[in-house]
């Protein structure tokens, strides 16, 4: 590898995992006075911390032959690691700041449309969608719809969580055939 492309290597470690872990545990240490101040049991503060599926999984979302969410050779090893390291602060900072009122969770998305995905979404969006039990990837309407619950009263005694909205392709393991329709799975 020459000197330039592992420094830039180097960098982009530090730029990810500041930007993705070291920002989360800054912002929220330094608004602690605000989170805290009138915070009650029943009426809690909530910090909601954005973390990825990639922090749960190892699968490689780069593009293969079947297509994924990142061109070949632009997929990042430091990206998971660094929204798993968002998943374990947030816990640990809901184990310190629940006495004190304060809820602390993770929402990890799956697959949505964004800039991190338009490269996916637009070359292989056929094969994302059929990765998805719903025939579809998230829309901005399902990760709202939790966002409001996680920062509503409805949500006070949540915390700690790590909240995969991913339509249950994970958890599943589920990937249909892109060409065919699926058959209903019987339990």
């Amino acid at each position: 590898m020459h000197h330039d492309q592992a420094n830039r290597q180097y960098s982009g470690w530090d730029k990810i995992y500041a930007l993705n872990v070291k920002a989360m545990f800054y912002t929220t240490a330094h608004l602690h006075g605000l989170l805290t101040k009138g915070a009650t049991a029943d009426n809690p503060s909530h910090v909601i911390n954005i973390a990825s599926m990639a922090g749960v999984t190892t699968v490689d979302v780069t593009a293969g032959a079947e297509g994924g969410l990142a061109a070949p050779g632009h997929g990042t090893f430091s990206y998971g690691p660094s929204k798993a390291a968002c998943i374990h602060l947030s816990k640990m900072q809901a184990s310190k700041l629940m006495p004190q009122h304060v809820t602390v969770n993770a929402i990890c998305p799956g697959v949505f449309p964004s800039r991190m995905t338009a490269f996916g979404m637009g070359n292989f969006a056929d094969a994302l969608n059929a990765g998805q039990p719903s025939g579809r990837v998230g829309k901005p309407e399902d990760f709202a719809g939790l966002v409001l619950f996680l920062s509503s009263k409805g949500s006070a005694h949540v915390t700690g969580n790590a909240i995969e909205i991913d339509g249950g392709s994970t958890l599943s393991g589920w990937r249909a055939d892109v060409k065919q329709k699926s058959e209903k799975a019987k339990i």
